[in-house]
């Protein structure tokens, strides 16, 4: 008998092999389809998402440099060998007569104008030779050569010869002038001539004009908020120690205004940074810089920023000026209040529309910076870091004495955390470029006329006098003056003020000020007496000396006792008797004492 055979059920795994080689079969992939797969492929895994976005970046910087150079030649009607219509599109397709010289102009724009570092120039020749590379299946790829009679290009404009020497030159130059890995601090002297150059563009009339109500005219308009932004984003910077990321990331609802709980109840701004760098927090292995969030001064500890005492006031570390006219300058021009959730210190486009929703890059920080540094005459390079730098220096070093901060204040300030080390907390506020631009050889010399201070300022004598200082001279010169001996010739009793060493004006010529104060009255009274008394006795030294044999060998408030009681004045007689009967009451308690 034959065996009976039974078929066996595939299994799961069969099934799915069966099925995915049935589809294969059944629906071949084109070739054009195959491209598309390899081309999804290629763009979504051969660069990295973070070199895709920087490429694309540059690409669009550099579009709309061209767009505008091309703008402004036209409105100029520059002519020249450069054709304007075809320099137009030089960085947008396949390239053209003038793409070289569209790429060099880019990249003196970007790193000997605006002075930014090399990794821009292999940032911009980067982009463009992988954008050139891909285009036309790499149709341009090669080595790059123009036909000077047709004007055809082939290769790549990125690979020409003097593209690739001025990249040498940006890396040369960025090499020659590096400092020692950071920026340059904004001293408050520079700060100081960054705000007149602002005042004298836009006055501080114009600007709360413009509060009150915007100007029509849209140019004028862009300007005075450009101007209003520098002063506040500039000064946040300098009084609140920011790093470029947590100053672009302050929105409106970062800024609470308040009023004080003493007296003079001053308004405050609390302003509390979302992006607050703190010490467990890297943005990555190498402790590089970044956008990083949980801040280190959470919503229970903002800074506090008052309203200016007028009389104490440095405009330089004044926030809350800028910083409120900025923002109502803002709702003025809006014409309403912005969202809680939008940038405070926002993006504007070339042509002055407003993002709220678009926080300043970093590139735009640092042309506003460029612009005012340079425009004000500094001849330094700054970047963004100097705001930080320059607050922290001038609140631990450069401030006066009573506004100087201790250690802990400056690190609590700083957001430098409780376990950062000393050392280099210290090589931050201490070893700067600027430590080395100057020599103390002459540290030693007492009469230096620049000595160099003690921390607290006590080896200097050439600091502002104090309202005590001038006291204390006042209460000195006031005992010396009373304790005087007079003689007939001595002028400086005779003649001017008692708070003048060597006077020169006569009694008859003081000012009341001088005899209003009780003191200064008592003393100018006594010479009037002593004046008159000289006078009477002949206007002479030797005729006063004859009548007053005694006055040098007396006190100056004894002689006019004297003088006084002969012309007739009534000693003060007070609750326990004239002078003479409590001189005889003391002798006989005297002799009393002694029996």
């Amino acid at each position: 008998m034959a065996k009976k055979t039974t078929a066996k059920a595939p299994s799961a795994s069969q099934k799915k092999k069966t099925s995915s080689l049935s589809d294969n079969t059944t629906a071949p992939l084109s070739i054009a389809g195959l491209t598309a797969l390899g081309d999804t492929a290629r763009q979504t895994y051969a660069q990295p998402k973070t070199t895709k976005k920087a490429y694309a970046g540059y690409m669009e910087r550099g579009r709309k440099f061209i767009a505008q150079l091309c703008a402004e030649r036209r409105v100029l009607a520059v002519e020249d060998d450069i054709d304007t219509d075809v320099l137009e599109t030089s960085l947008t397709g396949i390239p053209n007569k003038h793409s070289v010289i569209a790429l060099k102009l880019f990249l003196s724009k970007k790193c000997f104008d605006e002075d930014l570092s090399k990794e821009t120039a292999g940032g911009i020749q980067g982009a463009y030779t992988n954008f050139y590379d891909l285009l036309g299946d790499g149709r341009y790829s090669g080595p790059y050569h123009l036909d000077e009679d047709s004007g055809k290009v082939t290769g790549n404009p990125a690979r020409a010869p003097s593209f690739r020497q001025l990249i040498q030159a940006a890396n040369a130059k960025s090499k020659a002038t590096r400092t020692r890995g950071h920026s340059h601090a904004m001293s408050i002297e520079d700060l100081h001539k960054v705000l007149n150059w602002s005042e004298s563009i836009v006055s501080e009339e114009e600007l709360d004009a413009a509060i009150e109500s915007p100007p029509e005219d849209r140019a004028r308009r862009t300007l005075i908020l450009r101007h209003a932004k520098i002063r506040a984003l500039f000064r946040f910077g300098f009084v609140i120690w920011t790093r470029n990321f947590e100053l672009t990331g302050v929105r409106w609802e970062n800024i609470e205004r308040s009023l004080g709980a003493n007296f003079p109840y001053r308004d405050i701004f609390n302003i509390t940074l979302p992006r607050r760098k703190g010490d467990q927090n890297k943005s990555d292995k190498k402790g590089h810089d970044g956008p990083l969030i949980g801040s280190l001064f959470t919503i229970d500890r903002p800074f506090k920023v008052y309203s200016p005492k007028p009389e104490t006031n440095i405009r330089e570390t004044d926030l809350f000026t800028p910083l409120d006219k900025y923002m109502r300058l803002v709702i003025a021009i809006l014409g309403r209040d912005p969202q809680p959730d939008d940038v405070l210190f926002f993006a504007v486009s070339a042509s002055g529309t407003i993002h709220l929703d678009k926080e300043m890059t970093r590139e735009a920080v640092q042309e506003l910076i460029n612009d005012a540094t340079k425009s004000a005459g500094l001849a330094k390079t700054y970047t963004t870091h100097c705001f930080r730098r320059g607050g922290a220096k001038y609140r631990f070093i450069y401030a006066p004495i009573s506004m100087r901060w201790r250690l802990d204040q400056v690190r609590w300030w700083g957001g430098w955390a409780q376990g950062e080390s000393l050392d280099t907390l210290m090589k931050y506020l201490l070893d700067t470029v600027e430590s080395m631009e100057g020599s103390y050889d002459d540290s030693l010399n007492p009469d230096a006329p620049n000595e160099p201070r003690g921390q607290l300022g006590e080896g200097s004598v050439h600091d502002t006098v104090t309202l005590r200082d001038f006291t204390a001279l006042h209460q000195s010169i006031i005992r010396v003056l009373q304790q005087k001996t007079p003689v007939a010739g001595d002028q400086d009793l005779l003649s001017g003020p008692p708070l003048v060493r060597h006077p020169n004006e006569a009694l008859k010529d003081w000012p009341l000020e001088w005899t209003t104060h009780k003191s200064v009255a008592v003393l100018y009274h006594g010479r009037e007496a002593f004046w008159e008394e000289f006078q009477k006795c002949g206007g002479t030294e030797d005729s006063f000396l004859a009548a007053h044999p005694e006055a040098n060998d007396i006190t100056w408030t004894e002689l006019l006792d004297k003088i006084a009681t002969l012309n007739g004045a009534q000693p003060r007689v007070s609750k326990n008797g004239r002078p003479e009967e409590r001189a005889a009451r003391r002798l006989l308690e005297k002799a009393h004492k002694a029996n």
